[in-house]
């Protein structure tokens, strides 16, 4: 059995503990900056993680009270035709931090 197995738990079958021990090392250490470095250059975290973080957040978006209160606003300013470019136009609360573009 190597040795960090025999530090942090774990089998050739199960690494969770070797792997979550990992995560929590790079979480604490790393900045923000690095962080979103390491995931925009890997592939795998780009076309299998990432897609399903944003799906498993899609609900909450959809039913967060500031979006549907805004999607409102913009449904209102184009029935009443009073939308044109000289207005402030709201972003979309997404995730965490993370805001759509403006339309």
């Amino acid at each position: 059995m190597p040795v960090h197995n025999e530090i942090y738990g774990g089998t050739r079958e199960n690494k969770s503990p070797l792997l979550d021990a990992l995560w929590l090392t790079l979480v604490k250490e790393a900045i923000p900056f690095q962080l979103g470095k390491y995931f925009s250059l890997s592939k795998k975290v780009l076309k299998k993680v990432l897609p399903k973080v944003v799906k498993e957040s899609m609900p909450t978006f959809g039913n967060n009270f500031d979006n549907k209160i805004r999607c409102l606003r913009v449904l209102l300013n184009l029935f009443m035709n009073t939308c044109n470019s000289d207005k402030k136009r709201e972003s979309l609360k997404f995730m965490l931090s993370i805001h759509l573009p403006k339309i």
